[in-house]
């Protein structure tokens, strides 16, 4: 089966920050993967796999709905597991290149008591990798790991992200501050690591958040990313790029749009969208996600045993080479194809689905 790469193999990844990639999307690459699948999966490149290590947290965010919602037994996922997972796709598809990234759903992946273990892994099979942590857990020696594991990756950085916003809510940002500050000092000439810092911007206090971007900055901090909470946008309406009805929103697009000429370079911005309907999920053929249970899921955001009926294998004893585009993966991908179902995914995977939308025969 011919595989579809989503990229623009033309464009020079390497020039742009992880929170780019939306703008090399190949129009005609897609539009053929979809014209030549009939209504099934389209044969698109795996593009990334998001792995949950940990069921746990090191913190308990006011702002977090891990602790209403979470599996009551928490599990961490064996780094055995997660070897045969990037063995079984080194060995049985080697066309397929994944990012392969450590994160959590109201969890922390540094919890994980093997968790450098798997970094060393995703570095001995020479895989790019991203890590989204609260950081505070971050020594040394994780650190080093990261470094040597972007060595392999000259082209398309690898990528660490911090979440600033834990750190504020917790008092320890500047504990955090030191910890950026150590990792981008250990970086050479020779390291691909990108650090990013995703910023959740609760109240519109100008003032406040230009103070943490500086000293995010002068951290090391290469991108900082700000958004703003995603409930608002199910019951408000958005007009030329702004929500019209709410006055604190309003008053935050402001204060990022200050921002962005204040830092031209640094600050990267998450528009959100209202939750939407799609016919088709089209990113559950161009990545994947992992629980910490083991379970196979359609992407991040599925990633919970409330949508177990979305998983379709399981690493602890299925090989992910043969559920990967399996008759179980399409039964899912019929499942998702419903205009009765609002797209609750992240904003960039909203933005593929209605990109391939276009893309679809008329």
């Amino acid at each position: 089966m011919h595989k579809f790469s989503i990229l623009d193999k033309n464009k020079k990844l390497e020039e742009c920050t992880v929170y780019d990639f939306q703008n090399n999307w190949d129009k005609t690459s897609v539009s053929e993967a979809i014209k030549n699948s009939n209504d099934k999966l389209p044969p698109f490149v795996l593009s990334k796999i998001e792995i949950h290590p940990s069921g746990k947290c090191n913190q308990s965010c006011k702002i977090c709905y891990g602790n209403r919602l979470a599996p009551k037994k928490r599990e961490n996922l064996s780094a055995r597991y997660i070897n045969s997972l990037l063995r079984d796709i080194k060995k049985n598809m080697p066309k397929e290149n994944p990012l392969i990234i450590l994160s959590g759903l109201y969890s922390e992946p540094l919890t994980n008591p093997q968790i450098k273990e798997i970094l060393g892994d995703i570095g001995k099979y020479r895989f790019r990798s991203g890590l989204y942590t609260n950081g505070l857990l971050l020594d040394d020696e994780i650190m080093d790991i990261l470094l040597k594991n972007s060595l392999n990756m000259p082209h398309s950085p690898s990528f660490i992200s911090f979440n600033v916003t834990s750190s504020l809510l917790s008092g320890d940002f500047e504990r955090l501050v030191s910890i950026i500050k150590r990792l981008s000092g250990r970086r050479t000439s020779k390291t691909n690591l990108q650090i990013n810092a995703p910023i959740l911007i609760i109240k519109p206090n100008y003032g406040y958040i230009k103070k943490i971007t500086t000293k995010l900055i002068i951290a090391g901090v290469d991108v900082i990313r700000l958004s703003i909470p995603w409930p608002q946008f199910t019951c408000e309406r958005k007009q030329k790029g702004k929500i019209s009805q709410n006055q604190d929103y309003q008053k935050i697009y402001d204060l990022i749009e200050r921002l962005q000429k204040d830092f031209p370079d640094k600050i990267k911005v998450r528009h959100n969208q209202p939750c939407k309907s799609f016919k088709h999920c089209y990113v559950m053929a161009m990545t994947s996600a992992i629980s910490s249970e083991g379970d196979i899921y359609p992407c991040p955001e599925t990633c919970s045993p409330f949508f177990k009926h979305l998983s379709y294998g399981n690493i602890k004893k299925d090989k992910f080479s043969e559920v990967w585009h399996g008759i179980k993966h399409q039964e899912v991908f019929k499942i998702l194809n419903s205009q009765n179902n609002c797209c609750k995914c992240c904003p960039v995977d909203a933005m593929f689905n209605e990109f391939c939308e276009k893309q679809e025969p008329i």
